[in-house]
């Protein structure tokens, strides 16, 4: 049994990793937006401007900027909870999280996931694809390709898909009878306000929201119906298909759970970070490549200072 020191030492190792990553692809975006034009802006002349690497990456730039910015504020709110509750005991079951610390949480994960989505959309897609010059660049672009795949249940794709619809989407109630009285779902969202403490970890689960990792039923019914049948419901109305109360107590359903996996806004969120920071990296690389030998001339890029004053600095070894 670990001691609650040793989790939340877990805990600060992997924010600090995801943490990390964001902090590279941020540096990264700075570097592009300040050399990109440089490959393709003429010394001299009147320009037309055209949808060049240039201008499609100023697009993606500000898509990538709204991940970070959304991924930054969440693991403020993290530090901010963890310091409230460091002091647990080692003898701690469960603990009651405050409105002001897990909404806001649950907020910014909501947005992070709407805008990561766009990300992986076909118009983004598709222009990133018209960036692609080298070889090096075909590969991440495979990479990029193969994380988005709709055929594959266990792609980075259907991870945020999944969570998507419910951060855009209010489903409308849904219902089950259990031993003949009328339930009703509890509304799906990334709300959670119980920190959950077992023997080895440390945890923030949205009990309504479905981690579809680890939702082996739930995985199945998205192959078996939306990818292999290519049904065009939504994947919640397949999942949860009564739309009305049956039983005893329609009126009054019970409450009622979906009894699935939940996903844990602590640990799940610092993996999916990970995942999402290794997608977007591909994309920055893409972009990098098509300045072509001009990359070679550039200098560094100055960007802030750290907390000892040193400065941070964009260079072309962050696309090693």
């Amino acid at each position: 049994m670990k001691t609650m020191e040793e989790k939340f030492k877990e805990i600060e190792d992997k924010m600090h990793g995801a943490e990390k990553l964001i902090k590279k692809i941020s540096l990264q975006r700075v570097y592009l937006d300040t050399n990109l034009f440089l490959s393709y802006m003429p010394t001299s002349g009147t320009i037309q401007v055209r949808f060049d690497p240039t201008v499609l990456w100023s697009e993606f730039s500000f898509l990538e900027g709204a991940v970070i910015y959304h991924t930054e504020n969440y693991f403020t709110i993290l530090r901010e909870l963890l310091t409230n509750v460091a002091p647990l005991e080692d003898d701690t079951l469960m603990i009651s999280v405050p409105k002001n610390i897990s909404d806001p949480m649950s907020y910014e994960f909501d947005s992070f996931i709407t805008k990561f989505y766009q990300t992986m959309e076909n118009p983004t897609i598709n222009d990133i694809e018209k960036v692609v010059k080298s070889a090096s660049s075909k590969k991440e672009l495979e990479f990029i390709k193969t994380k988005r795949a709709r055929q594959n249940i266990d792609s980075l794709y259907w991870y945020v898909h999944f969570f998507r619809i419910v951060a855009v989407h209010r489903l409308d109630p849904r219902y089950a009878k259990h031993q003949g009285s009328a339930g009703r779902f509890k509304q799906i969202s990334s709300e959670a306000n119980i920190l959950d403490v077992s023997s080895d970890s440390i945890i923030l689960p949205c009990f309504t929201l479905i981690d579809l990792r680890k939702a082996m039923s739930v995985k199945h019914v998205i192959q078996k119906e939306i990818i292999d049948k290519r049904r065009k419901e939504s994947i919640l109305d397949i999942l949860f298909s009564e739309k009305t109360p049956s039983g005893y107590g329609k009126k009054a359903p019970f409450f009622l759970m979906h009894g699935h996996e939940p996903f844990d806004l602590l640990n799940g969120f610092c993996e999916l970070i990970l995942e999402t920071g290794e997608y977007l990296e591909s994309v920055n690389k893409i972009f990098f490549g098509s300045m072509g030998d001009n990359k070679k001339k550039l200098g560094n890029v100055i960007y802030g200072e750290d907390d000892k004053g040193n400065p941070l600095t964009a260079t072309t070894e962050l696309f090693d």
